[in-house]
């Protein structure tokens, strides 16, 4: 249904995306699936290009619906440095104390995580993962710091419109109602004259 060029304008960064579908003739948006990533075109590449779904936190398939979409919108947060606030240490899944190191998968799993768990918050999406935060993740979430960070940025989301069914669907009813409008100007300058 996608290729590789509908998502060409997604940069390859760490980042939160949401998957949406905005709803004509009222000032809504369905924050349909939300989810983060070290290189937010390929996750978003695999959700519209592989048709790989996500999974709820008990592990049960949740697909989207790709056809009723109409936007990707992400928050490229690869300039937003770790808060001085929040500890960088943590007890990892087999009991062993670690150290997230800058650039480092660890590293940007919690940032990017953190700055999911805020964005969910402020638009939360219709399919959840329900997936628990990794990590440092919710501690980072919390730091004052990193949330003024977040809120930098969090109303000016990058996007990109999909050539789906619903836009598809909508241009031709905008047609139709041009082609309408013209066929009455017409119609009205033939009586006119």
């Amino acid at each position: 249904m996608y290729s590789g060029s509908d998502i060409a304008r997604v940069p390859k960064k760490l980042g939160v995306y949401s998957l949406v579908r905005s709803v004509k003739n009222q000032s809504t948006t369905e924050w349909v699936y939300t989810g983060m990533s070290g290189n937010l075109r390929e996750r978003v590449g695999q959700h519209l290009l592989q048709q790989t779904g996500t999974y709820s936190g008990n592990k049960n398939a949740a697909s989207v619906n790709l056809e009723r979409l109409t936007h990707v919108r992400w928050w490229d947060i690869s300039h937003i440095d770790w808060p001085d606030d929040v500890t960088t240490e943590y007890v990892d899944s087999k009991k062993q104390v670690k150290v997230a190191k800058k650039g480092e998968k660890d590293w940007k799993q919690f940032l990017a995580g953190a700055a999911e768990i805020i964005i969910k918050n402020r638009y939360p999406p219709m399919i959840d993962d329900q997936a628990k935060p990794k990590g440092l993740a919710p501690d980072v979430a919390k730091s004052p710091k990193f949330q003024e960070e977040i809120e930098k940025i969090i109303e000016k989301y990058s996007e990109t419109e999909l050539p789906s069914l619903e836009n598809l669907h909508r241009r031709i009813n905008q047609m139709d109602s041009r082609i309408l409008a013209l066929e009455k100007l017409i119609e009205n300058l033939d009586t006119e004259s």
